[in-house]
């Protein structure tokens, strides 16, 4: 019997495996690579935050967006109580689909309002001009948010 030692280094070990094992090696790391993007997508959030002043009332909003999910604080106080003791608050949470390049439609069963159609125009890498509901730009429909 005949041993093949061709393929066998000077230490007793298959060049076969030592190439296949690098092989390998390099299929783990773009598999381990995408499984960590993959887990770092699925805990992504985004905050935004503004406030403005309409309609007799001092608004502040916060939103929290994870994945196709929307949750909003509002929290507003009448404009002549500066000390802050009457506020109130308003609470969403949306579902979105979008639509269109700057623009998608917000569902949720139990809200007040039940779908919203919004239109996004960025200022800037920062903050965004943010209308919901009809295409007209209106005080009472407009907030300024901004990423943070």
């Amino acid at each position: 019997m005949t041993v093949n030692t061709k393929n066998i280094d000077h230490n007793g070990t298959s060049k076969y495996l030592k190439t296949n094992k690098a092989k390998y090696g390099i299929v783990l790391l773009f598999v381990l690579l995408n499984v960590g993007l993959l887990l770092m997508g699925q805990f992504t959030r985004s905050d935004y935050v503004g406030t403005i002043e309409a309609l007799g009332y001092s608004w502040t909003t916060h939103s929290a967006q994870e994945k196709n999910t929307i949750k909003t604080q509002n929290y507003f106080v009448k404009v002549d109580n500066s000390a802050d003791t009457e506020s109130n608050k308003l609470n969403f949470e949306y579902t979105f689909n979008i639509i269109g390049d700057n623009e998608y439609i917000a569902t949720g069963e139990n809200e007040l309002i039940p779908v919203r159609h919004n239109i996004i125009y960025s200022l800037d890498e920062t903050c965004s001009l943010v209308i919901s509901g009809p295409k007209s730009i209106k005080i009472s429909n407009t907030s300024l948010r901004c990423e943070y």
